[in-house]
């Protein structure tokens, strides 16, 4: 996968080949996990589509101790700045 220079940031004294990535939570409004099943089709489509512009790194659901299903989840999306990876949590 090829890309960008923008991407990296070399200003920062990271050396060649690191990136400056930055982490989005998404945190469950109130307490139950099956909370987000009727908006889950479109949250899958978000993701899919940053991945089809490989604008994802990675992402996921986040679970309890006990192997289920916490409601929140976390994701790296492939932005130059903070500003980009705000307006794409935004959306």
């Amino acid at each position: 996968m090829e890309r960008e220079a923008q991407h990296f940031r070399r200003d920062i004294g990271l050396g060649e080949g690191h990136a400056v990535l930055y982490l989005v939570y998404s945190e469950l409004v109130g307490v139950d996990p099956d909370a987000i099943l009727p908006s889950l089709a479109e949250h899958l489509t978000f993701h899919s589509d940053l991945d089809s512009k490989e604008q994802l790194v990675i992402g996921g659901p986040l679970e309890t101790p006990d192997a289920t299903n916490s409601g929140h989840g976390i994701y790296v999306p492939r932005v130059p700045s903070l500003a980009a990876a705000q307006r794409i949590k935004a959306d």
